[in-house]
């Protein structure tokens, strides 16, 4: 303990007992109701206002030419609106936590439609959202993002902590850094989605389309895995027809087109 650099606490961190740390209750008990009211008006006029601004970009986005030229111009566009479109996940998810409306029938199909346009399943990453929440940075219960585990046992930790630290310390902190980003916010999400990446190893390799073998099912228990062919399967196929019938009636014939 003499070579440890302690923080504030004084190593007081290391010798916390269960009973120091609040429940669930206790934390709810400090936070004022009106944080746990809905308003579905103010909802709905945030979905609206959000609309609103991706039908002007979408309308603007159809009057740019498809061509070599333009691509600095697609990727700038491409830009703005991924951050105009965030106002729709930022809804969704408060439909997956809940937050939306007390209206549960309105708050699921909105979460629904809006994840189904984003192509995220909805039911499936309600569950495994709030498994996440509920075990963030769990060693052994986490559902993303769970730590290595230096000397883990692999069977409720995660092994390869070590490997990790000899690589991120071989790398560099920045250059390291600069690789979580791309692997995060380029293929983290995907294979997220397609083998629960960054989970623990309670949950295996889970899918958030295909709630059964060859991947997973300790993720959906119960009636979680209907709800993930209704949200992933269904929601998928709905989004590929809309797709389609987007595209039919915007094609144009060749003459046309001269």
């Amino acid at each position: 303990m003499s070579n440890i650099k302690f923080s504030g606490l004084k190593g007081q961190a290391l010798v916390i007992k269960d009973k120091d740390i609040p429940s669930i209750k206790e934390f709810r008990d400090v936070i004022p109701d009106h944080y746990f009211r809905c308003n579905t008006k103010t909802s709905l006029r945030y979905l609206l206002q959000s609309a609103f601004i991706q039908s002007l970009v979408f309308a603007i986005g159809l009057s740019i030419p498809l061509t070599s030229k333009m691509i600095p111009i697609w990727i700038i566009y491409a830009l703005i609106s991924g951050t105009t479109a965030m106002g729709f996940w930022v809804i969704a998810h408060e439909c997956g936590h809940g937050a939306f409306s007390k209206n549960k029938t309105l708050e699921s199909v909105t979460g629904y439609l809006l994840h189904s346009l984003l192509l995220v399943p909805y039911f499936s990453w309600q569950r495994s959202h709030a498994v996440h929440h509920r075990f963030t940075n769990n060693i052994t219960n986490g559902e993303t993002h769970v730590p290595l585990v230096i000397k883990g046992n692999g069977v409720t930790e995660k092994v390869g902590g070590e490997k990790e630290l000899h690589f991120s310390n071989s790398l560099g902190k920045k250059n390291y850094g600069i690789l979580q980003l791309v692997l995060h916010l380029i293929f983290g999400w995907p294979a997220y989605l397609l083998t629960g990446s960054t989970g623990g190893v309670k949950y295996g390799t889970s899918n958030h389309f295909w709630p059964i073998k060859p991947f997973s099912k300790a993720l959906w228990p119960s009636v979680w895995a209907k709800k993930v062919w209704i949200s992933g399967i269904i929601g998928f196929f709905f989004f590929v027809s809309a797709a389609k019938g987007t595209s039919s009636i915007n094609t144009k014939p060749k003459k046309e087109l001269d």
